[in-house]
Order: C-alpha cells, then sequence, then structure tokens
C-alpha cells in the first residue's frame, strides 16, 4: 500500500508538470511498468509475479515458510513393530511467495556517478494463517566506472545472485547452497577489462569484492541464557553483541563465457553477555555475576565456477568449507569445549561441514512460437565435519539441521531435475527432488566428550521424494 501510495503520488507530481508524460508506460513482457524519471527523481520500474505452488512429499522434513521451503528429511521414528513413523506423505498447494518489486534507476549524481535501488517484497511472513508482507531486498547503489557501493539488504556474497541454481524449488538448492539476505555495506571494485578491438566489446574483467554484513531474517544459534545447562535459540544478538560485522572478501574473474572466483566469510559472535567468577570479598567466598568476552570466531572459505554458451548451456558449480554457518542455513553451529570453573569463562570450537554442488541447465528457444524450454539437473552434497576440539555433551550447539547427542546428521545429497515451459509471461514448471539424509550416533573420545560427528559403521539413510510443480505469472 505504501509503495502504491507512493507512485500515485509521484505520478501526480509529474503530471502537474507535465501532463502528456504522466502517463504509465506499460511493456507487456517481464520488464514490468515504469514511471519515467527526470535528473532529480529515479525512474521507478514496478515488476514481480504471481507464483502458486503445489508440493507432495513422502516423508516428513525439516521445513520453514509453511512446508515450501524443504532442507533434510528427519531421521526414522522406530515403534515397536519396526515401523518408521516419519514415513508419512504430505501434500499442500500454496500462493504467498507472490512478489511484488521496484526496480529503481537514476538519476545521475554527478556526470560519473549513477544512483540505482530496489526494493523487494513477498508474502512469506508466514504464521499458520496469517501470511505477512516481508523485505526480502531493500538497498541503494551508487556506481561509478570501476567501483560499486551497495548499502541495505541484499543477497549474501556467499549464495552469489549472478549463480543462481535452476531449481524450481523455494528452497533454490538449500540447504547445499548458503542461502542468505543480509543488511550489508558491500563495495565491488572492477579492474583489468579488456576490449576487443574488433568487436569493441569487453572480453574479461576481475572484480573484488568486499563487504560488511549484518545478520537479521537468517540468524545464528547459541545459548538461550547465559548460565549453564542452557538451551539452544536462534538470535541476532549473538552478532549484535558481538560488535564485529560479518566480513567477506572475493575475488573473480569474469570472461565472455566463464566465470571462475573464490572467496572468504568471517563470523565473530559474542555466545553471551555474562558469566559467574568465583570471587573473595571482605574475606569470605562468594559468586559474582560479571562481564563476559566469550567468543567463537570462524573462517569459511568457498570457491565457484560457471560456463555458459550464448543463453542455450549453462554450467555452474559451487564448493565451500562452512564453520559456524547456521546463519547460512546450513547444519552447522559451534560448541562448547571448555569451562574454567573459578573464572567462568568459557571456550568454543565451531562445527564444519563441506558443502558442494553442480547445477547444469539447458535453455531452448522456439523460433515459430517465441515460447522456451528450460531443462535444469541439480545436484547436491554434503559432509558433515564436526568439531576441531571436543565439546561437552550437555552444551553443544546445533543448528535445528543437526540433533543433540544420541544420533546427528553425517551426510546429505539431493538430486533435483526440473522442467520448466515459458509461454510469454506464464511459466509452467514441474521439478522432482530426491533428498537424502545420513544420521548415526555421535562419536565420543575417552573421557565422553563430543566430536560433532558420526561412529562409522551406526548410520542409517532417510529419503524424503518431492513432486514440486509451480505456476508462475510474470509481470
Amino acid at each position: 500500500m505504501v509503495a502504491c501510495a507512493s507512485l500515485g503520488s509521484f505520478a501526480q507530481d509529474k503530471a502537474a508538470a507535465d501532463t502528456a508524460r504522466a502517463h504509465r508506460h506499460h511493456h507487456h513482457h517481464r520488464n514490468g511498468v515504469v514511471f519515467e524519471g527526470n535528473d532529480k527523481k529515479p525512474k521507478v520500474q514496478l515488476y514481480g509475479f504471481v507464483r502458486n505452488y503445489f508440493t507432495y512429499d513422502s516423508h516428513t522434513a525439516q521445513t520453514v515458510n509453511g512446508g515450501l521451503f524443504l532442507t533434510l528429511p528427519n531421521d526414522e521414528n522406530l515403534n515397536i513393530l519396526g515401523e518408521d513413523l516419519n514415513r508419512q506423505p504430505s501434500m499442500q498447494w500454496m500462493a504467498f511467495t507472490t512478489r511484488l518489486g521496484l526496480n529503481l534507476n537514476g538519476p545521475r549524481i554527478s556526470e560519473n556517478c549513477m544512483l540505482s535501488g530496489k526494493i523487494e517484497m513477498d508474502f512469506c511472513g508466514y504464521s499458520t494463517y496469517t501470511y505477512l508482507l516481508r523485505i526480502r531486498q531493500a538497498y541503494a547503489k551508487m556506481a561509478w566506472k570501476q567501483n560499486m557501493l551497495t548499502l541495505g539488504q541484499a543477497w549474501h556474497p556467499m549464495f552469489n545472485s549472478d549463480m543462481m541454481p535452476g531449481c524450481i524449488a523455494l528452497a533454490t538448492g538449500s540447504p547445499f547452497q548458503p542461502f542468505n539476505r543480509s543488511p550489508q555495506i558491500r563495495h565491488d571494485f572492477n579492474f583489468g577489462k579488456k576490449v576487443n578491438e574488433e568487436t569493441n566489446k569487453t572480453e574479461g574483467y576481475w572484480r573484488m569484492s568486499t563487504a560488511l554484513l549484518w545478520m537479521l531474517q537468517y540468524t545464528p544459534v547459541g545459548p538461550d541464557k547465559d548460565g549453564f545447562g542452557a538451551g539452544t535459540t536462534a538470535n541476532i544478538k549473538f552478532e549484535n553483541n558481538s560488535c564485529i560485522p560479518e566480513l567477506y572478501y572475493g575475488l573473480e574473474h569474469v570472461g565472455k563465457k566463464v566465470t571462475i572466483g573464490a572467496g572468504v566469510d568471517l563470523t565473530s559472535l559474542k555466545p553471551r553477555q555474562t558469566r559467574q567468577e568465583k570471587i573473595v570479598l571482605n574475606g569470605v567466598d562468594t559468586v559474582c555475576t560479571v562481564k563476559s568476552s566469550d567468543r567463537i570466531t570462524s573462517v569459511s572459505p568457498v570457491v565457484y565456477f560457471q560456463y555458459k554458451n550464448e543463453n542455450k548451456f549453462k554450467l555452474m558449480a559451487k564448493a565451500l568449507i562452512g564453520n559456524n554457518t547456521a546463519h547460512l542455513n546450513m547444519p552447522s553451529g559451534y560448541g562448547l569445549s571448555s569451562v574454567n570453573e573459578e573464572t567462568g569463562e568459557c571456550e568454543y570450537t565451531a562445527l564444519g561441514v563441506f558443502s558442494s554442488w553442480i547445477n547444469p541447465t539447458w535453455t531452448i528457444n522456439s523460433s515459430k512460437t517465441g515460447n522456451v524450454v528450460k531443462l535444469s539437473l541439480f545436484t547436491g552434497y554434503q559432509k558433515n565435519l564436526g568439531s576441531k576440539d571436543p565439546m561437552i555433551e550437555e552444551y553443544v550447539k546445533y543448528t535445528s539441521l543437526q540433533h543433540k547427542g544420541g544420533k546427528t546428521l553425517d551426510n546429505c545429497f539431493r538430486i533435483a531435475p526440473a522442467y520448466i515451459y515459458s509461454i510469454k509471461c506464464l511459466d509452467l514448471a514441474i521439478e522432482y527432488e530426491l533428498t537424502g539424509a545420513t544420521y548415526g550416533e555421535e562419536e565420543k573420545n575417552q573421557d565422553g566428550l563430543f566430536f560433532g560427528k558420526v561412529v562409522d559403521g551406526t548410520c542409517n539413510t532417510v529419503i524424503n521424494n518431492r513432486i514440486c510443480a509451480m505456476v508462475k505469472y510474470n509481470f
């Protein structure tokens, strides 16, 4: 409503200045409705889609957004007859992923600097029978010849929106693909451009990216209270109290057909605000609540590759080692490795995961009808690497994608072929998604401390078969 009111006011202001240019310029394709700007106001482009999903699952699974965003199937739950109570089907039909967005272009603030921005929202603020409009992306950009500054909420650099998997499912390759949108300050520097003298086209260039990020919709995990024996919770306070934003640095080469890059992500969290220290006060032994300096700092490297051939064939691949990457919607986190009984100071160790995926896509355009067929085959594999140091059992902090004690996740995999048929502004798609998760008993050392990974020979694998059909009307 706010967006529509703003656009209405903008159109009225334009009408007062020039009636002829106040009319909306409708373009009957996916560029949406354009509201012309001037040297003081941006050009506003309305876009979006109405999207409906049908899903069928053969097994209960860990999901969000009303069950549409599927991550992993639940471990088996056997009764005394050996029947798995989690092997039960479900299906649904929902439309709350419908999206509305505004692209903002211009004006120039100088001869060499152009302004742009984006506001993007959907109805995925989901709770039982309530669908709330939520912000997906909201940022402003300042672009110079070689530099670009992004301010606001956008895709996380580890997701890399230029290499989005061709899945039709809402999870878009998660948890194999890092999935996160965060408030950020990002700087991109392009250099080394080479221009072909015959075609006058840029052959390739390097891009160096640096970003400071704050967590919001996708949160880290930690203790739900400062005392020992705390449970697990997800909350942005663990980063906010740290006063150190998430840091990302990346370097990539963008060629005519091949893009290759690497990056590293650093998170530093403060799990507790206070601790209990034993002191002597007026000759009496007592316990005093004091400020805590506990901190867990983790580093996660990533590499990726993309090949595309004249928009007909594309091959994308990514691999990373994630340490404490729960905020990237991955089965990770950290655990308590030691406690100083006198001072109450704690030390932590990160839970690591190796994650990879590869996704070839084929696009076929009909010269007669103009309709488009797109084929995609997404495959992903993930392995739980556990922790470097042993963890105290009752203080282990897992995300919801792992289990505390008893059994934990060892590995998971996915195979997801998809077929998309586009008729002008209408997309019809179907995808079969096989997702498997292997669970087993958690490894312990001789002192009974846990390593966050699975003992060989104790594993069982559960499979979920999902059929996902989508109807999307683009505007």
